[in-house]
């Protein structure tokens, strides 16, 4: 393959029906952040495609819902087409789950330069520079896409393939295509890069978190293409909201205001780390039982979380402390799982259970997962593969239940 060198942008997973969630208060002066982000991080997709002059966009589906995100974010979706459209920028836009266009406005029409790829239709859009045929973009479903044969695209295109589904390696390897742009994860990864094999098949992933589970970076990727037909991926972030999980390890000879002193020195790093983006953390303290039992049982984890918000939940760069956990770094006094006592019971359950294939919910099925979150515990059924965190939380549920259940006392 050889022609002319050209870029362009990757992003899935938009949902600007959807705003952030997954907190349980949200403050008054970051509640127009939760239900804007989603914009504003979209905003600074569309505005990277015009800084980076790129020949086109693909979106990869779930960009919005019409009916749900109402006529301002389909509005806001056309001005943003009409940007690109005027920069002479093209958009091939694959449907995802969410994407019911019997519910578009009919009074809001698509620029001509945004073309919706049919899933159920293989045939190759081509994209053209100043009239020179440059690439081949075709969506659909795997089934479809297998054994796709691209006709009069020609031979020397740079073709990519949209699809919310990951292909097998067989069909990167043999499919017949240049690139692979999915869609469907909010988290980014590349299904595929291997050295010697010049298809890549990746996802860009949302350009926003929505809820803690989604911690780290968002963005979308800007893709170069070089005049040999090699690939370079280039992440670039547009995340105006970014989750953060912390853990902060302390020992038994942490005193509190030692631990203040590391949160704030933490609080103040991710400050300077998150310049353009308000960072909303999840804090877990781990070890040191003397601290963390003045946690659990006191109004020392209220008192840290409320100087934590008041020094750095309101700066411009903000760190917005959502909420302070304590985990045991040790485990529980033996004594405790032979006592003939309700913890004693619960303890010698919960050590049997967790070496089983149970989860939490089988042992405890009055906590739903939003309750287990709620306690500072993640939900089982995202860890089920992980021995050692699945191990954490059982720990941790039975660290609480025995705290629970005894009456106040300390042994």
């Amino acid at each position: 393959m050889s022609g002319s060198p050209f870029r362009f942008l990757q992003a899935s997973d938009l949902h600007l029906e959807q705003p952030l969630y997954g907190v349980e208060e949200i403050p008054d002066h970051l509640r127009e952040l939760f239900i804007e982000a989603p914009l504003r991080a979209a905003k600074r997709l569309f505005d990277l495609a015009v800084d980076q002059e790129v020949e086109f966009v693909l979106l990869v589906g779930d960009v919005l819902h019409p009916f749900q995100a109402g006529p301002a974010a389909c509005t806001f979706l056309v001005e943003q087409f009409q940007r690109l459209a005027e920069r002479e920028i093209s958009v091939y836009w694959s449907a995802g789950s969410v994407e019911h266009f019997e519910n578009w406005p009919v009074a809001l029409e698509l620029p001509r330069q945004v073309h919706f790829c049919d899933q159920t239709r293989t045939e190759p859009l081509v994209h053209q520079r100043e009239g020179v045929p440059l690439a081949s973009v075709v969506a659909g479903d795997l089934s479809n896409l297998r054994g796709h044969e691209h006709g009069q695209d020609g031979a020397d295109l740079y073709r990519i393939a949209l699809s919310c589904e990951a292909p097998s390696e067989e069909m990167i390897l043999h499919g017949g295509f240049s690139y692979w742009a999915l869609g469907g994860r909010h988290q980014r990864c590349t299904v595929s890069d291997r050295p010697g094999n010049s298809t890549i098949a990746h996802d860009a992933g949302s350009p926003q978190g929505r809820c803690p589970g989604e911690e780290g970076s968002h963005g979308v990727t800007l893709i170069h293409v070089e005049d040999d037909g090699s690939t370079t991926l280039e992440p670039m972030a547009t995340d105006v909201a970014t989750w953060v999980q912390e853990r902060v390890e302390i020992d038994d000879s942490t005193a509190e205001e030692d631990l203040e002193e590391l949160l704030n020195v933490r609080a103040s790093e991710l400050a300077n780390e998150g310049v353009g983006r308000t960072q909303l953390v999840t804090w877990t303290i781990v070890g040191g039982d003397s601290v963390g039992w003045q946690m659990r049982r006191g109004v020392l984890a209220g008192n840290l979380l409320e100087r934590l918000r008041k020094n750095f939940g309101y700066e411009e760069t903000s760190v917005w402390s959502l909420t302070l956990n304590w985990e045991s770094g040790c485990d529980l006094p033996a004594s405790w799982y032979e006592e003939e006592t309700l913890r004693g019971e619960f303890l010698r359950h919960a050590r049997d259970l967790s070496g089983s294939d149970h989860s939490l919910q089988s042992f405890v099925p009055e906590l739903e997962e939003g309750n287990l979150e709620s306690l500072g515990v993640k939900a089982a059924v995202d860890v089920a593969d992980d021995g050692e965190e699945t191990e954490r939380l059982f720990r941790e549920v039975s660290l609480l239940a025995s705290d629970l259940l005894s009456g106040g006392r300390s042994g």
